[in-house]
């Protein structure tokens, strides 16, 4: 009964949303007013993603850090974690450790976000080395969940190129992978896919995100993310 009560309460916000997109021109007010809802997680995120070059180059930087742990929404929050990043490349300060330093990092930092950049910079580190064979064997295998999702952030770059797969497979991946950094892997390949191709409206893509959110969360973040690359072409964030 409650994932009934949830899926018809992300619906009324979605005809809520669909009326605003069509209805209202495209601005950083516009942008800042979907990333202000709360229901549907995914669509606050996209407007998020559009509005970080924004933030960056108008919030303080004491503003972004308190607004990247405190914002209302994870539209919000994710805006500024993604200004912040530009302001100042986590990773920077990594690279320069062992490829064993970061893995240890990796596994045992205090904090998720700490774990799941030591996890990337990791792969930076050894990226000559990789195949995917190897990231889908860490992807799957790995002492931490951070490390896990690491691994699929790099895979996600092979099954673009080296060994591609399609739409189908991606979209089956992204839902029914064994772990959650084979879905991720396979989500951001998606993304990346159907920002090239797909002919989605964006309230085609909105619904899409609502079927998705609260029970398919990857597939939900791949939309998400073609949303959000719809979003910024819009012009009214820079």
């Amino acid at each position: 009964m409650a994932r009934s009560v949830n899926r018809c309460a992300c619906w009324i916000v979605l005809a809520t949303l669909a009326v605003f997109v069509t209805g209202h021109s495209r601005s950083v007010e516009w942008l800042e007013t979907i990333v202000g809802t709360e229901a549907i997680r995914e669509i606050s995120m996209a407007a998020g993603l559009a509005l970080a070059d924004y933030y960056a180059g108008s919030r303080p930087l004491e503003e972004l850090e308190v607004l990247a742990e405190e914002g209302r929404t994870p539209g919000i929050r994710l805006a500024a974690r993604t200004a912040l990043d530009s302001l100042s490349d986590p990773l920077q300060a990594l690279v320069v450790l062992t490829a064993d330093e970061l893995m240890s990092l990796a596994v045992s930092a205090e904090a998720s976000l700490d774990r799941l950049n030591a996890g990337r910079a990791y792969y930076v580190k050894i990226r000559g080395a990789l195949t995917a064979e190897r990231l889908e064997s860490d992807a799957t295998e790995s002492e931490s969940l951070e490390l896990s999702l690491a691994a699929g952030e790099a895979l996600a770059g092979f099954y673009l190129s080296f060994q591609p797969k399609g739409e189908a497979e991606l979209i089956d991946q992204t839902l029914h992978g064994t772990t959650p950094g084979l879905r991720v892997a396979a989500s951001l390949a998606l993304s990346s896919h159907l920002i090239r191709t797909s002919t989605l409206t964006e309230e085609e893509i909105m619904a899409a995100i609502a079927e998705h959110t609260m029970w398919h969360t990857e597939l939900a973040e791949a939309y998400m993310h073609l949303l959000a690359h719809r979003f910024s072409g819009w012009g009214g964030a820079s």
